[in-house]
């Protein structure tokens, strides 16, 4: 078999094609850092990188999840603990009206230090999170508690 000149010169610009496409598909690969472009090239793999995309990004949300929740309960446990030192005060306030030695100016003003204390409580039950949601209203977060109950 013979092969003509312009057999050769056609397989000569045939194969500096192809090593011009490989070229600018390595140059493609380099300037994004990744070696599949588009899904087309690669498909198995391509379908793989997103499965594998779609579990980082839930378990991204399920971490920032657990660092929401985490940070309520650190705020609902400083409240409850505000709270308790609050209602222990006011437990021993009123045992301390409750002695017989005070008159009713001095329990008068254990009362109103009392009633203070209670617009405190009021207060910490209002407390919100940072989401700007209230920390103990339940189902209802955007709803403000009006009175102790």
């Amino acid at each position: 078999m013979k092969i003509s000149t312009q057999q050769f010169f056609d397989r000569a610009v045939a194969q500096m094609s192809e090593r011009q496409t490989s070229l600018s598909t390595i140059q493609a690969q380099l300037a994004q850092g990744k070696k599949i472009i588009k899904p087309s090239d690669e498909p198995e793999r391509a379908g793989a990188l997103l499965r594998i995309k779609s579990m980082v990004d839930r378990q991204d949300r399920h971490q920032q999840a657990l660092v929401a929740a985490k940070n309520r309960l650190q705020s609902e446990e400083a409240v409850l603990k505000n709270s308790a030192n609050l209602i222990t005060r006011i437990k021993e306030l009123a045992l301390t009206a409750s002695n017989d030695s005070y008159d009713a100016s001095n329990r008068e003003t254990l009362a109103i230090e009392i009633d203070g204390m209670a617009e405190q409580l009021l207060s910490l039950a209002n407390a919100r999170d940072t989401q700007d949601n209230y920390l103990f209203a339940g189902a209802e977060v955007d709803r403000k508690s009006t009175r102790l109950n």
